[in-house]
């Protein structure tokens, strides 16, 4: 930064020259992709959570009979915190209501791995839930998942070599070798772990609507109660699977369900540590 311009309603542009600034952000809210038909905001287009949806007889849109939880917009399922709903404040506070959400979630949230990865974690974990907490609420569990949806699996899996090509630039190759030569997780990084974030490909949503559709029951069947999806152009992408994979989902969940259970599951993958240098 070399200076700031000022530009007041009473004269000429001002050139200041400080030694730093402090950028101010979150006055302005990100709230633009969220419906605005069921999500409530207030005149400044935060969020409208907890008691600041309740009208004069205590009823809260979205919720009926229930009360929303203080930091529950006006879809249930949903949390907000930080400046989304309060504006540009303390950082503290955006990390308090941030924890807040996560413990109200109450979920274990793994990367994406295939259903027969996920299901021995499912009922371990599960186990320890119930033995640590008797007579507590049961444990929900989430995985990380990157969807690659289209006509045909030969298509798709064109998208997945695009998206995962870091050879086309020198620099980013140069970067995974480094990663793999020096990490110390528990699974070796392929080329599409990491182009894509929390091993979102390991889950297997790649395909057609019916493949993918197929796939989340077997993620339901392990276990599975949410999934975390990541795509690109996030926008587009996610209205194709609300359109061709979702009522696939919701209309055929027996046949679904039935052939998912009758197809051969795969071999699990053998877990390669990577050597040490």
């Amino acid at each position: 930064m070399s200076g700031i311009t000022i530009r007041g309603p009473g004269g000429g542009p001002e050139v200041l020259r400080p030694a730093g600034v402090f950028v101010f952000i979150g006055l302005t809210p990100n709230s633009g992709f969220l419906d605005a038909g069921r999500f409530r905001r207030d005149a400044w287009g935060f969020l409208l959570t907890g008691r600041d949806l309740t009208d004069g007889n205590g009823a809260a849109a979205g919720h009926g009979a229930l009360q929303p939880g203080f930091l529950e917009p006006s879809v249930p399922g949903v949390f907000a915190a930080g400046d989304s709903r309060r504006g540009q404040s303390l950082v503290v506070w955006a990390i308090w209501e941030g924890r807040e959400c996560a413990r109200a979630c109450d979920a274990y949230v793994m990367h994406g791995d295939p259903p027969e990865h996920i299901a021995p974690k499912v009922a371990d974990l599960s186990d320890r839930r119930a033995r640590s907490n008797p007579g507590g609420s049961p444990l929900a569990f989430g995985v990380a998942a990157f969807v690659v949806c289209r006509h045909s699996e030969a298509a798709a899996r064109r998208e997945v070599g695009r998206i995962t090509d870091v050879r086309q630039s020198a620099r980013g190759y140069a970067n995974y070798q480094d990663w793999i030569g020096n990490t110390q997780l528990e699974r070796r990084v392929s080329l599409e772990d990491y182009s894509v974030s929390n091993r979102g490909l390991r889950a297997g949503l790649v395909g057609t609507p019916g493949q993918i559709a197929e796939r989340i029951v077997q993620f339901e069947r392990a276990g599975v109660d949410l999934l975390l999806l990541q795509c690109s152009p996030q926008s587009e992408e996610m209205e194709r699977f609300a359109e061709d994979v979702i009522p696939l989902v919701r209309g055929d969940a027996g046949g679904l369900a039935a052939r998912a259970a009758a197809a051969p599951q795969r071999r699990p993958a053998r877990t390669v540590r990577p050597a040490r240098r």
